[in-house]
């Protein structure tokens, strides 16, 4: 967790590969982590659900998005954008191929407000 807060407050883990991975890990981690704590069955989703790459085949590592999954059950998905440019936290809704699609776009800053997102929109999609 200090590493993250560390590379975070620096705002300069982005365009860097090992870096950018660590907090990737840390957003996905912190997925896998509510869906075990509801009891939310983990082959229900499809994650990453947006595999950004470069045309040289390179991941694309801007944080757009740094997180994203499907769930195949109730067809939805979540995404998380980190922009370090943004100076605020936004939720919205939107539609992506007639599903809808959960975004929270934020900056590093607001890293430890994506649990309590993914708890909210994970628990009000629940048949």
């Amino acid at each position: 967790m200090e590493n993250i807060r560390n590379m975070t407050l620096s705002k300069k883990w982005l365009g860097n590969p090992s870096e950018y991975k660590i907090v990737e890990s840390y957003i996905y981690n912190i997925f896998f982590k509510i869906l075990h704590e509801i009891n939310e069955d983990i082959k229900n989703w499809t994650t990453p659900f947006f595999n950004t790459h470069f045309y040289e085949g390179f991941d694309d590592i801007n944080g757009n998005p740094i997180f994203s999954a499907k769930n195949n059950l109730e067809q939805y998905i979540i995404k998380a954008v980190i922009d370090e440019d943004y100076n605020d936290i936004t939720t919205f809704k939107s539609d992506f191929d007639d599903m809808p699609m959960y975004t929270i776009y934020l900056t590093s800053d607001y890293m430890n407000e994506i649990q309590y997102f993914f708890k909210q929109v994970i628990n009000n999609q629940k048949f």
